[in-house]
């Protein structure tokens, strides 16, 4: 049995959020860019301290 590695919320909300305006037919502007934009840095700060506290813990 394989298992998936989980998502971090803010990959969760971006991979949501970036479905929800392909399925909306939204155009990508200026204030969606910078949402997502933000996701992906709140996303690398989360992967960062994940793997702090994994080596940590190691």
């Amino acid at each position: 049995m394989t298992t998936r590695p989980v998502m971090a919320l803010p990959a969760q909300l971006k991979k949501a959020l970036e479905q929800h305006r392909i399925q909306a037919d939204v155009a990508d502007d200026e204030e969606l860019e910078s949402l997502i934009s933000k996701l992906d840095v709140l996303n690398d700060k989360v992967s960062f301290y994940k793997a702090k506290l994994r080596k940590k813990n190691a």
